[in-house]
């Protein structure tokens, strides 16, 4: 379900922050997966899609957690 703040939806909670997909960076990744004209190319645009959106998922949820910890200090 998109929210009041744009193109974003939630998908869950991981350690108590909630995490929302924008639905603009998964067409930006998405165009890796139609760049493909092969199934091997268009399965390496899926390997870069998960790995992209791992990786962002990862970084985002490391700010989380330094300001959830520097709030109890």
């Amino acid at each position: 379900m998109v929210n009041g703040r744009g193109s974003r939806f939630r998908i869950g909670n991981i350690a108590g922050h909630d995490v929302y997909v924008d639905l603009v960076m998964m067409g930006i990744f998405a165009l890796f997966v139609l760049w493909g004209r092969t199934r091997e190319e268009m399965a390496l645009g899926v390997a870069w899609l998960v790995g992209g959106f791992l990786s962002v998922l990862v970084h985002e949820l490391g700010h989380a957690e330094a300001i959830r910890r520097l709030k109890h200090r």
